[in-house]
């Protein structure tokens, strides 16, 4: 069964300038190979956020599947086809099994993309980067921006009414779960993932389990 998790890692904001320098940091997410990565690229900022985006990506892929998985980073290791592309695939050795993942980094910002399952058809998979203007973040915040948008999207890719959808996040034995698409009140066969981080929100869906 497939699974989709997606981060947005905004390379403007002050925390996300110059984290190639603490080393501490470093020593503590990733591994020896993706050390290495890090320090043989002339861009060591935009390859460590490239490699923690994937990182969490894989992970909200893999917790869908497996509520009990953990979060530790150096659990998940990245390794992309292209690393100094714009575009980039590759895949996470993750603890439970390999996620597929595709990347996109600009100057402002890194969008991953991570596929569980057998088989990446990455056809299938719907997503995108959108800025949050700052009405936007007075009026609903960065999450209910976010939220809008997609089921904006979603109503117009899958002839649902936005009226007639809510994207909730239930409470279960291993604490807060993904969020979750509600059609009339009923959880529905479509997977999703968000993210957002300074001034972008991105998300990535599956229009139904398969």
């Amino acid at each position: 069964m497939r699974r989709v998790g997606n981060d947005i890692i905004d390379l403007t904001i002050n925390a996300a300038i110059g984290k190639s320098r603490d080393i501490r940091f470093i020593k503590r997410v990733f591994t020896t190979y993706e050390r290495h990565c890090i320090d043989a690229t002339d861009t060591p900022d935009t390859m460590l956020w490239h490699l923690w985006a994937a990182k969490e990506a894989a992970y909200k892929a893999v917790k869908k599947a497996h509520p009990t998985a953990h979060s530790i980073p150096r659990s998940y290791e990245v390794h992309l086809d292209t690393p100094r592309s714009s575009t980039a695939g590759g895949h996470v050795s993750s603890p439970c099994g390999t996620i597929a993942i595709q990347s996109v980094t600009t100057c402002h910002h890194i969008h991953c993309v991570a596929l569980s399952g057998d088989e990446a058809n990455w056809e299938s998979v719907i997503y995108r980067v959108a800025e949050i203007s700052r009405e936007e973040r007075s009026r609903r915040g960065e999450s209910g921006a976010l939220r809008d948008l997609l089921r904006h999207d979603l109503s117009r890719s899958l002839s649902i009414p936005t009226g007639d959808m809510e994207i909730i996040r239930r409470k279960g034995p291993h604490g807060l779960g993904p969020p979750q698409v509600y059609v009339r009140g009923r959880p529905s066969a479509i997977d999703i993932s968000m993210s957002h981080d300074g001034g972008y929100m991105a998300y990535a869906f599956l229009p139904q389990d398969s």
